[in-house]
């Protein structure tokens, strides 16, 4: 009887360790792995060249948008910076990254392909150029993140937040697309 007890307690104890090495939220037809991979602005503006002038209106350098990349646990969003205010002669690049958390988004979404986003431990590369200043480190960002036809809509930034301090409503325009 004693080895069939610890018989059963040992297939217990293993039966009950997961396999998988995925991280897929507990909602039907909402799969992590979509929302990762390279996204770039949906918006035509950020393409543009943004050249940056001091107080007595001399250049001082010149930005551009660069993608988004996301992991199952990374993200990490570049900005290139131009030595001429037409982007012409890219001078570096800043790499912000943070550490990804993604929860089921719940309170008045559609769930499916909709997600809860947040990000923090922020960190600051760069690359290429003299240190600009430092990132907020404890910074803590959250979103909404929602896909249709291979594009992103946000959460509205400006809108009402949930208890945990995420939107609850979606923008009505895209932000990123693959």
């Amino acid at each position: 009887m004693r080895k069939y007890l610890i018989g059963l307690l040992a297939s217990t104890l293993v039966s009950g360790c997961g396999g998988g090495g995925t991280d897929p939220i507990s909602i039907p037809l909402t799969d992590i792995a979509q929302f990762t991979g390279v996204w770039t602005y949906a918006n035509t503006a950020y393409e543009q060249c943004y050249p940056t002038y001091d107080i007595d209106n001399n250049f001082v350098y010149a930005l551009k948008y660069g993608p988004v990349t996301q992991t199952h646990r990374l993200q990490q969003t570049e900005y290139y910076f131009f030595s001429d205010a037409n982007c012409n002669h890219q001078m570096g690049t800043i790499a912000d990254v943070c550490d990804i958390t993604w929860s089921v988004a719940t309170g008045g979404t559609d769930l499916t392909n909709t997600v809860r986003m947040q990000c923090a431990n922020y960190t600051r590369t760069f690359i290429g150029i003299t240190p600009q200043g430092p990132v907020n480190a404890n910074y803590v960002y959250k979103d909404l993140w929602h896909i249709s036809d291979n594009q992103v809509y946000l959460g509205v930034s400006t809108g009402p937040l949930n208890d945990g301090g995420y939107p609850t409503q979606l923008e009505t325009f895209a932000t990123y697309k693959k």
